[in-house]
């Protein structure tokens, strides 16, 4: 139900907050239907999209935000800004994470065994400044006193007497010390990276950082503090939709934002102008003379989000909210980067091993490995052995995700084999490309890491969705092939290992217990297709092709 999950906002605080509904189908191409979808609307083996592991902790349907206009009171520092800006359309939007995090420091300062210091970061522009409103207004509504800095040199004191302000430096005074017992420290300074809290600050009762993810910085606080770095989500779809909808922003100008700046709010509803392509390349071409996987705060291409990690005794997708994983802002922004890389690719294969080996740059890394792969195929390098003879003759983008993707415009050639797909979203989990021969199915990953029990379920919804969504017969099919391709055959050896350790360890199962598994609703097909299914990997190094590792 809208409204309940885990929020536990006072009245004072609750009863100002509105929900609003939005229909993001606009910014999901997936959930529509196409062309394709016409081969089939039975769609009588179709699987749907099940868990996917990017959309862990996503929240409810309905968005919160509070209209600033209709409360005033609550519109203060930035928000007021909004409120001078937006008009009757202020509106600031209590994000979902705002409420995970939350829950989870007040659930570290009732624990005597927790040191209550926070470190909240993530993706520059994604709203850590309004984050720390949501998280003063919730804590003044429960009744506890905070302090709050938000300049390098003021400090505000909020108790049941009203607000105190100072510009002076905080004292270690008994009266002082006293207070910061009790309190909250709420910080969101961010524009001096020297800058550090007051030693003073130690004392409190909790203390709460929000900053962008500035090395110095957040390696000293989480040191001298021993604070837990929490990484915040970008915005999600439905966020999105429903602040175009509030504010009243032209849907398409919304879209051509998330091109070239990604989810993130300041791109998004900041007020600054869309990049030029000349800009946008002049900063990829920058990052590109450098180190494209290294990430900084304000990287042209990539997004950091909460690394997702799969436990291995349920299955389940988690957020390790301590470290992130780097992705492309957007579909654009990759294949921009992808053209402009080809001026650089000596530079690039040789960065690729240690990044594909590194948890937060593996996805980026594989997206370019993908890349530079589809490039040679082609032009001419021929396809992996086990594939057979030939290269590619076809080539067409998927749309949305795993379960539920369209090959948008469907073309008069996507009957020709050996056809190559190519996923746009970041949450097309599992594989990075797939090839369709008239024979078998390549499910070809490059960003290389565990393969777990719960990759080859979304593979397997893959299967059904394909002949819906890319007009593929797999009902001929004599073999399905999970390629793993990287850089370094020993990497690629022993991942192979893992995967069909974990893909054998199914093949065990009987159609019930498989389908319970992985949460898929047609068992005896499911079945059928995993027979089908083995593990493979190869090398790709540019301009020599593929050597199977063995």
């Amino acid at each position: 139900m809208e409204g309940e999950p885990a929020r536990r906002e006072p009245p004072a605080l609750f009863d100002r907050i509105e929900t609003l509904t939005p229909d993001d189908g606009w910014l999901t191409p997936g959930s529509k239907k196409s062309d394709s979808d016409a081969i089939d609307v039975d769609d009588t083996d179709g699987e749907g999209d099940g868990e996917d592991p990017k959309d862990v902790d996503e929240g409810p349907p309905g968005i919160r935000y509070i209209n600033l206009k209709v409360h005033p009171a609550l519109a203060f520092g930035k928000l007021a800004e909004e409120v001078d800006w937006r008009g009757d359309n202020a509106t600031f939007v209590i994000r979902h994470e705002y409420d995970v995090f939350m829950e989870r420091a007040m659930a570290c300062v009732s624990n005597p065994s927790h040191r209550a210091r926070f470190f909240v970061t993530g993706q520059p522009g994604i709203g850590k400044s309004f984050g720390c409103y949501y998280f003063l207004f919730r804590l003044l509504a429960l009744g506890q006193s905070v302090f709050l800095l938000n300049t390098p040199t003021s400090v505000s004191y909020f108790s049941r007497d009203g607000v105190q302000q100072t510009n002076q430096p905080l004292n270690d005074w008994p009266a002082t010390i006293a207070a910061l017992r009790n309190s909250w420290v709420l910080i969101d300074v961010d524009g001096q990276t020297d800058w550090t809290p007051p030693e003073v600050l130690r004392r409190a009762r909790c203390v709460v950082w929000t900053s962008p993810p500035e090395g110095p910085r957040m390696r000293w606080f989480l040191k001298t503090y021993a604070a837990e770095g929490w990484y915040m989500k970008a915005w999600s779809s439905r966020e999105i939709a429903a602040l175009t909808e509030r504010l009243e922003i032209d849907r398409i100008e919304i879209m051509e934002r998330l091109a070239t700046g990604g989810p993130v709010a300041r791109s998004l509803f900041g007020g600054e102008d869309v990049p030029t392509r000349e800009s946008v390349e002049n900063d990829i071409q920058a990052a590109l003379r450098g180190n494209i996987f290294v990430y900084t705060p304000f990287h042209p291409v990539l997004l950091i989000q909460p690394r997702v990690a799969i436990d291995k005794g349920s299955g389940r997708a988690c957020l390790q909210r301590t470290e992130y994983t780097a992705e492309f802002l957007s579909a654009h922004l990759a294949h921009t980067t992808f053209d402009l890389a080809q001026g650089h690719l000596e530079k690039v294969q040789g960065q690729l091993a240690v990044a594909l080996d590194t948890s937060a740059t593996r996805a980026v890394a594989g997206k370019l490995l993908e890349a530079m792969m589809h490039r040679a195929l082609t032009r001419g390098i021929q396809l992996p052995a086990v594939f057979g003879a030939g290269t590619v003759v076809a080539t067409r983008k998927l749309i949305g995700k795993a379960g539920s993707f369209v090959c948008e415009p469907a073309p008069a050639d996507i009957a020709k084999r050996p056809l190559y797909l190519r996923p746009e979203s970041p949450n097309f989990a599992a594989v990075d490309a797939i090839l369709a021969t008239d024979e078998k199915l390549g499910l070809i990953r490059t960003s290389l890491g565990d393969s777990h029990r719960s990759d080859f379920g979304v593979m397997l919804r893959i299967m059904s969705r394909l002949p819906h969504g890319a007009q593929v017969d797999v009902s001929r099919l004599g073999e399905v092939i999970y390629c793993l391709v990287g850089t370094e055959p020993a990497c690629v050896r022993e991942l192979v290992a893992e995967a069909s350790r974990a893909l054998a360890e199914l093949k065990m199962f009987d159609a019930e217990k498989l389908s319970k598994e992985l949460s898929l609703r047609h068992a005896k097909l499911a079945h059928s297709r995993l027979s089908m299914f083995r593990v493979v990997g190869y090398t790709f190094v540019d301009k020599q092709g593929f050597a199977e590792v063995l």
